[in-house]
């Protein structure tokens, strides 16, 4: 499952940023940046609602621009950081800055429509659990007096999980 570009974007839209220590990371995952703790300053997956979002990962990579690849030779799409990521190693995502005026294509937790409405226009936020799916209980057709992360713009083609949509400009970094 993964939120991506609903068209190709162009390379210069693509940023980078350190990923904080022990963090796990998926291409596809909403990310914002850490404002406390040990990690602050750097990025770590959204975990839910209320969370503003700096954007959503393009791939993984180590601060020289190399690729980080598995025993097989093969690039990674997942990773999780050490505990002295931020000093040491310095791993980081190239992402898709969540102000692009571009759209998303969007995975749901569960079929459009479960939660009344969730299959037409209105409002949802990233499921808490896993940063590259959208909540579809988080449903509501009129913003909240906390801002939702994600502006539906309504079921993707004809798939029964996937939202047309982008970032909410009240809950982007």
């Amino acid at each position: 499952m993964a939120i991506r570009p609903d068209r190709e974007t162009l390379e210069t839209t693509v940023n980078f940023i350190i990923l904080g220590n022990s963090v796990t990371v998926k291409e596809g995952d909403a990310i914002t940046v850490a404002t406390s703790g040990g990690n602050a300053g750097y990025a770590v997956p959204v975990s839910g609602a209320g969370q503003r979002v700096l954007g959503v990962v393009r791939n993984i990579r180590k601060a020289d621009g190399s690729y980080i690849k598995d025993s097989e030779g093969r690039v990674v799409e997942s990773v999780t950081t050490s505990s002295t990521n931020i000093t040491t190693e310095k791993i980081g995502v190239e992402f898709y800055p969540a102000w692009l005026p571009i759209y998303f294509v969007a995975d749901t937790s569960a079929n459009l429509g479960t939660t009344a409405g969730s299959n037409t226009p209105g409002f949802f936020n990233i499921l808490a659990s896993d940063a590259s799916v959208v909540n579809e209980a988080s449903f509501v057709r009129s913003e909240s007096a906390t801002p939702e992360q994600i502006i539906s713009h309504g079921r993707y083609e004809q798939e029964p999980r996937k939202i047309l949509c982008r970032f909410n400009p009240k809950m982007i970094l």
